[in-house]
């Protein structure tokens, strides 16, 4: 089978390899996954990561069930995680069955980010039952790619505490961004800013019309627009790009008794006013990653068709096209989300 790998600092190669040899755990043939941004910056940083089969965004068809209660055919889209901390199938412990011995049953980061779990960035992936969810009829493998995702703007919008009413800020326009607007709508907000740097996603999320106001982050009169838009202030923002200069600036124009919620990762120590968030006692949440149930929500609100999360596929490239597609993304900037397709002919 095909299978991406890290070689090199903005090098991935697609390789021939062996098909998983597991024993119990399903096999999935892989049909789309979403190119992250953690993908990237693994990809730029790829001789710290050499060996790292990426790709967590996944969906796909099941090709062998083995002893799990999925059948050949099934449609799933993987989460990330090992919920219930089950044997993962493929070390040498489990294929020998000794599962009580198992020496992957802790994830630590996330499938695709670790040398111990390779990713979806591939024709074939194995992966813990429990981190696998059935697809209804009405819910596509491209859509199901990207619940990851919303699920992490969901797990931000649910640690919030929002309020119906609340006037808010996002800071950063991709997809994380973008799925805060649309959680934070259905939560009761009143007034939406968002701002981003990148022109032509300017266009895109004002053209999708989900927030009240889109503001280019690199105009200097940025903060003076927004406290314009929200004249009585901000009671929360939500920092999906973690730069220091527009997450102070979000700090500075909190209202009294405000929530900001970090999103975005930082790998570098950013300063902050520490003064104005004790003495006006603003709140600062952080949020990593999502549970279970947040996955769940998602794929259920597609289900009910109470999100449309396929309008932001802004590209689909095929597996062998994948260290192109990311020289464009890093290059240009300009996609929400990318596809890979890994079902080639």
């Amino acid at each position: 089978m095909k299978q991406a790998v890290w070689v090199g600092d903005r090098k991935v190669e697609i390789r021939q390899v062996p098909m998983p040899e597991v024993n119990g755990s399903p096999i999935i043939r892989v049909t789309d996954v979403g190119i992250c941004g953690s993908d990237v910056h693994f990809w730029e940083e790829g001789s710290q990561h050499l060996g790292v089969h990426a790709g967590h965004e996944y969906s796909g068809i099941i090709y062998d069930p083995g002893s799990s209660s999925f059948q050949k055919g099934d449609r799933v889209v993987g989460y990330t995680q090992n919920p219930k901390n089950e044997p993962c199938g493929r070390c040498p412990n489990c294929l020998v069955g000794d599962f009580d011995r198992c020496t992957n049953r802790t994830v630590k980061i996330g499938i695709g980010s670790e040398l111990e779990h390779p990713g979806a960035f591939a024709e074939y992936v194995s992966w813990f039952p429990s981190g696998m969810f059935l697809l209804p009829d009405s819910v596509s493998n491209e859509e199901a790619a990207l619940i990851e995702p919303a699920a992490v703007a969901l797990h931000a919008m649910s640690l919030s505490e929002i309020k119906p009413g609340a006037n808010i800020l996002i800071l950063g326009g991709g997809i994380i961004g973008q799925c805060v607007a649309e959680w934070a709508r259905m939560y009761g907000a009143s007034t939406i800013v968002l701002t981003e740097t990148n022109k032509k996603k300017i266009e895109f999320i004002r053209n999708i019309g989900i927030v009240d106001h889109v503001l280019n982050g690199r105009d200097p009169e940025v903060e003076k627009q927004i406290n314009a838009l929200l004249p009585h202030g901000m009671d929360m923002f939500f920092d999906c790009v973690a730069v220091e200069g527009p997450f102070n600036m979000a700090i500075r124009n909190l209202k009294r008794g405000g929530t900001g919620v970090l999103v975005g990762v930082s790998m570098h120590p950013v300063s902050f006013d520490y003064y104005s968030t004790v003495v006006y006692q603003k709140r600062l949440q952080g949020s990593k990653g999502h549970v279970p149930t947040d996955f769940q929500a998602v794929l259920a609100a597609l289900t009910h068709h109470t999100i449309d999360l396929k309008k932001y596929i802004t590209r689909r490239i095929r597996l062998s096209d994948l260290q192109q597609g990311l020289e464009q993304i890093r290059d240009q900037g300009d996609d929400v989300k990318v596809l890979v397709k890994c079902m080639e002919p």
